[in-house]
């Protein structure tokens, strides 16, 4: 049997054990808290040194792993990232004091900038919908005066009729007493022969025989002594004829049905008038509302441009003003999420500050401060903006009192000129007339 092998000096019985590699995550969690303890400042370098080596081997192991030393290590890691994040936070308190009064102007001219936006928005809607309640009306209103026109029409084209059936019937009518005053007497009365034509067509609605009919212009041409026996029958038959037609005529011309026809016309078109009065008058009307608003729309359009335009300046403003507070709040963003969020996921011991907690404390109770002083703010530039208001609506007032005054002023000046120079004129005609007159008084002096 072989004799046991000696062990060497310092050599153990069981072979040491190899330490564990570090997962990918809990590896790159390790080398986010080792970049974050490099930053921090104050912290001597050889104890920044042997922080970061004690990373791995502390917060790398699991938490339920860990022996005393390493829990005691893991704890110092944290304070140092405590620290760097109450510095921090003392960098946002401090960017946020040295642009807090600008922010709280920037802020205000915002908030208010934005409310004008919201206000002029609101009115440019409810001027579209009066525009478009006017554009409606003249709609209708344009259809009214449409109808009305059209019954005005039929009612002149009534009118004519009635007084165009009044003037043939008068026509006619006169038409006969010349006609028979011709054919009985010969005399033309001093109408020209060429009416004859017109007498022959009148004389068709007489009932009259065929065979007189064509005598009608022989007879009418000749005198009295020229005429024939049968041409002076004849002569006696359409005269009496055309008697009878024109007191038919006469009597239809004063029948109180034709006075109520015409009368009943001349209403119907009377009425047609008035009542195309009422939606012409409202279509003007709504016409006019309509321009007025579309100038009101074009106004409200450009005060709501220059309303957003103002917002845009004032966010701007606002941004510039916070830029120093945000990078820093950004800066502190990033440390939590990213090293500190690391540290906690790694299973760091949990590590109190009291800096950390007196600087998040005066950061909520500065932020509740601002809100105050914001919204006190917000309310005074309210009011110093409506007494601007008020005072621009004065000056406006006051400026267009002064035009109407100065219209006045020119237009009294000018009526002065006017009367000087016409009793200038009247003056110079006087003048001309008293020399005239002495003229004439040495003339007769001479005489």
């Amino acid at each position: 049997m072989a004799p046991p092998k000696r062990q060497r000096p310092g050599q153990t019985s069981e072979p040491a054990k190899k330490p564990k590699l570090l997962s990918a995550d809990r590896s790159k969690r390790c080398a986010s808290v080792q970049k974050a303890v490099a930053k921090a400042e104050d912290l001597p370098g050889h104890c920044s040194e042997m922080l970061r080596a004690a990373v791995p081997v502390s917060l790398g192991v699991l938490a339920s792993e860990r022996d005393e030393r390493q829990v005691a290590m893991a704890s110092f890691v944290g304070e140092v990232l405590k620290s760097l994040e109450a510095q921090m936070l003392k960098s946002v308190l401090e960017a946020r004091a040295s642009s807090r009064e600008e922010v709280l102007s920037a802020a205000v001219d915002a908030a208010l900038a934005a409310e004008a936006v919201v206000e002029a928005r609101e009115q440019l809607e409810a001027g579209q919908e009066r525009l478009a309640e006017r554009l409606s009306a003249e709609e209708a209103a344009a259809r009214a005066c449409e109808a009305a026109a059209k019954a005005e029409e039929e009612a002149e084209a009534a009118r004519s009729v009635a007084e165009a059936n009044l003037l043939m019937a008068s026509l006619e009518r006169d038409l006969c007493r010349w006609g028979r005053t011709l054919l009985l007497t010969g005399d033309q009365a001093g109408e020209p022969l060429e009416k004859l034509a017109d007498l022959e067509s009148v004389s068709a609605k007489c009932g009259l025989e065929d065979s007189l009919l064509p005598l009608l212009p022989l007879v009418a041409k000749k005198s009295l002594d020229t005429r024939s026996s049968l041409e002076a029958a004849a002569a006696e038959m359409i005269a009496k004829a055309l008697q009878q037609l024109e007191e038919k005529l006469d009597q239809d011309l004063s029948s109180p049905e034709t006075q109520e026809i015409t009368e009943a016309a001349l209403q119907r078109l009377e009425t047609a008038k008035a009542r195309r009065q009422q939606p012409e008058a409202e279509r003007a009307e709504a016409q006019k509302d309509v321009t007025h608003l579309q100038a009101e729309h074009l106004r409200l359009q450009a005060a709501l441009a220059t309303a957003q335009k103002a917002e845009g300046q004032t966010l701007v403003k606002l941004s510039d003003a916070q830029l120093a507070g945000d990078r820093a709040m950004d800066a502190l963003r990033k440390h939590r999420k990213g090293c500190m969020a690391d540290y906690q996921a790694l299973g760091g011991p949990e590590v109190t500050c009291k800096a950390v907690t007196e600087a998040e404390q005066q950061m909520q109770d500065e932020e509740a401060a601002f809100k105050a002083r914001e919204a006190q703010r917000r309310i005074q530039r309210k009011a110093e903006l409506v007494e601007e208001a008020k005072q621009e609506e004065v000056r406006k007032k006051r400026e267009a009192e002064e035009a109407v005054e100065a219209e006045r002023r020119r237009l009294l000046e000018m009526e002065r000129k006017e009367k000087e120079k016409a009793e200038e004129i009247e003056r110079l005609k006087q003048e001309e007339l008293e020399a005239k007159q002495r003229a004439k008084e040495e003339e007769e002096a001479e005489r």
